[in-house]
């Protein structure tokens, strides 16, 4: 489903992945439980579940909403918002490093990028170098999961081989040589050694070797906030608005007790949570960040919170469509002011901000100061990796991904 800002969400997507844009009105229903295989045995090959996988790619739409780098934004609760600061002689355009070609890109990890050639549609993926050099040859039967193109981690990428319908999810090595047979109904990428897979309708983790190391048991993850950090991942058990998320560690034994209405990844030792029901992203509750005991060390207070990256968090102050996004440190503190129209991490001293609504604002990236210094001019972006970022020049049509430096 294409939302109205250009991004190609799931045909089944709830919010947009890109600008939080509500898609759909239905509710989402209750997980139901499923057969858990032994603790330690591979996984077994399973008949087709376009079910799971339905439930995977809603799950995966609405948290792309919640998550720290899929071109979406974040705002603040106290504070009075700041004009962001105009183009000065520290602006830049922005030097493109790769030239718009692709259909969509995503950011580079550990030196590769994936790409689609042709529309979401019947398009192919496949992943390039930072000359802009296909590497991996694009393949129909090879999809970006998640959907805002997570690549390689931990040496592996994930991909679908078959068609959506009862097609299997597995892992590729950097040859594009297949590392672990499809043979799951969803996956997400590797961290910390371990990845969380789907079998039926629970979620549980394997190893690098494709052993399943945690028994499928919980009833929802997410690509950012179930990926271990920090040595934890969040996790569901109950259905997704009104079940709560707790923390497991690699053993798979709670550290912190479900209690949250939503949870996502530690990074610098704080996690932003929602002590209320999630309720779809229409909760009228406030997001704040706990530390590794469970403990509230900022008080809820946001609309919205993503997790810390390089001392500052991005949080918005306000409702999806007329909130307003700023920075915070880890004691709360503003330390720039909510003025933007969405906002990401920080990634090497910069962050992607929007000026305008999601239909015709543009992005551009900021300082640490809150100062642009790549002025907006871009209709999507993600968040600078391995010194590149990935843009689109052009409406969702015709517009074409590319690569910019610093």
């Amino acid at each position: 489903m294409r939302c109205k800002c250009g991004f190609e969400n799931a045909a089944d997507a709830r919010f947009c992945g890109s600008c939080t844009t509500a898609l759909g009105d239905a509710p989402a229903g209750a997980v139901p439980n499923a057969a858990v295989p032994s603790t330690g045995s591979r996984i077994a090959t399973r008949g087709r579940r376009a079910g799971a996988r339905s439930l995977s790619r809603m799950l995966m739409t609405i948290i792309a909403a919640l998550v720290a780098a899929a071109a979406a934004g974040y705002g603040l609760q106290n504070g009075t918002p700041g004009q962001y600061k105009q183009a000065n002689s520290g602006t830049t355009t922005g030097r493109l490093a790769i030239n718009p070609q692709f259909d969509w890109a995503g950011p580079f990890s550990e030196g590769l990028a994936l790409v689609r050639i042709g529309d979401a549609t019947t398009g192919k993926f496949g992943y390039i170098d930072k000359t802009g050099k296909i590497v991996i040859t694009p393949q129909s039967d090879w999809a970006s999961v998640p959907a805002w193109g997570r690549g390689f981690s931990d040496g592996l990428a994930p991909v679908r081989i078959g068609h959506e319908d009862n097609g299997r999810y597995g892992y590729i090595d950097k040859s594009g040589k297949v590392a672990i047979i499809p043979q799951v109904d969803f996956v997400y990428g590797f961290s910390e050694g371990l990845a969380e897979v789907s079998v039926g309708r629970k979620f549980g983790y394997i190893d690098k070797a494709g052993k399943m190391v945690i028994n499928p048991q919980f009833d929802a993850g997410s690509d950012e906030g179930s990926r271990f950090s920090e040595g934890l991942a969040a996790v569901l058990l109950g259905d997704f608005n009104t079940g709560r998320w707790g923390y497991i560690d690699k053993a798979g034994k709670y550290v912190i007790n479900p209690q949250f209405g939503w949870a996502d990844r530690f990074s610098e030792g704080l996690a932003p949570v929602l002590p209320s029901d999630f309720n779809l992203g229409r909760s009228t509750g406030r997001f704040g960040y706990i530390d590794k005991t469970g403990k509230m060390v900022i008080n809820p207070q946001f609309d919205w919170a993503g997790p810390f990256s390089e001392g500052l968090a991005f949080v918005r102050i306000g409702d999806a469509q007329t909130g307003r996004f700023g920075y915070i440190d880890k004691t709360g503190k503003y330390i720039i002011n909510p003025q933007f129209d969405a906002a990401g991490p920080f990634s090497g001293g910069l962050a992607f901000v929007r000026i305008g609504d999601a239909q015709t604002g543009k992005f551009g990236y900021i300082d640490k100061t809150g100062k642009i210094v790549i002025t907006p001019q871009f209709a999507a972006v993600l968040g600078f990796s391995e010194d590149l970022a990935p843009v689109r020049i052009g409406d969702d049509k015709t517009g074409r991904w590319g690569y910019i430096s610093r």
